[in-house]
């Protein structure tokens, strides 16, 4: 299982549903036109809150997550499982940024352990799989989900952000990161 720093997966959850009106796209690319909050220029917080403003969670009985993925590998038997990561504004489940059901975000983060299947090294950023056979997708309601704090991250480490940020660039540009110490010293 591979996920991001902010990213959560809990193998027992409430199942969910998210139901109203999606965040026209328009108005999510101008929310998030400078997404990367780099430099000195921090994020408005106000308007991110707008993203997913229409949207309610309905929560229902809790589950056993993991062992429903556990179901879905021994029958299955995926090289790779596309699992639908859900976006929140914070820790409660109640304040998605978008509508899983209607714009799912998929991504590969369950993949069999297999030489044959390695990510594409000509791609650094929003990395691609190669080799998978048997793929196999989540479910809307019962998944398995991956869940995403990705604003409530940034929003707590503003300052180490800048970092994080040129670490993403040296990988988009092929080259080595900067350690903190060498980012802190300006090398």
């Amino acid at each position: 299982m591979l996920l991001d720093a902010d990213e959560r997966f809990f193998p027992v959850h409430h199942y969910m549903t998210c139901d109203g009106e999606a965040t026209p796209q328009s108005e999510v690319d101008w929310i998030l036109q400078s997404y990367d909050f780099r430099g000195v220029n921090l994020p408005n917080w106000e308007n991110v809150a707008k993203l997913g403003a229409k949207l309610c969670v309905g929560i229902g009985h809790v589950y056993n997550q993991g062992a429903f993925l556990r179901e879905i590998l021994d029958i299955e038997r995926p090289d790779v499982l596309c699992t639908i990561r859900r976006h929140w504004h914070d820790f409660t489940f109640l304040r998605p940024t978008q509508n899983w059901h209607t714009d799912p975000d998929w991504q590969m983060r369950v993949v069999h352990n297999n030489p044959d299947i390695y990510f594409d090294p000509k791609i650094r950023m929003h990395e691609r799989l190669i080799g998978a056979q048997r793929t196999s997708r989540s479910e809307m309601v019962s998944g398995p989900f991956m869940d995403h704090f990705h604003f409530t991250f940034k929003r707590m480490e503003q300052q180490q952000r800048a970092h994080d940020l040129a670490v993403y660039d040296a990988i988009h540009a092929g080259v080595k990161p900067p350690t903190l110490k060498e980012f802190k010293d300006g090398i």
